[in-house]
């Protein structure tokens, strides 16, 4: 259960770039413009942390201090600091993360995906 519980932040972490890379995939194959698919990334993280703040609910690990998951990284925050872990490195990691693809232009990120 303990690994479960955290596999799902840790995928959270970087939900800002398989976001993008799933953006990135699906404008390759379908007939859509990659800026016009951001809302792949962000559900993406949406439903990662919905799907993580239930998993804490079923095993009685989620506490109403965590927050709105909606706010990803307060949730992120407020989530770390109360099971223990390093809340401030979770949250960098996540923040980068979007600051990352953020910056990145289009062209690279699909050259490096090889699409």
């Amino acid at each position: 259960m303990n690994n479960k519980r955290n596999n799902i932040i840790f995928i959270l972490l970087i939900a800002p770039i398989l976001g993008v890379a799933i953006q990135a995939y699906v404008s390759n194959i379908l007939p859509f413009n990659f800026s016009d698919l951001w809302i792949i990334t962000i559900a993406l993280n949406l439903f990662l942390a919905i799907y993580d703040s239930e998993i804490l609910k079923k095993h009685k690990k989620h506490s109403p201090e965590m927050g709105n998951p909606i706010l990803i990284p307060i949730y992120i925050y407020k989530r770390t600091k109360i099971l223990n872990n390093n809340p401030i490195i979770y949250t960098l990691i996540w923040c980068v993360a979007g600051i990352v693809v953020s910056v990145t232009p289009i062209w690279s990120i699909m050259s490096i995906l090889g699409l």
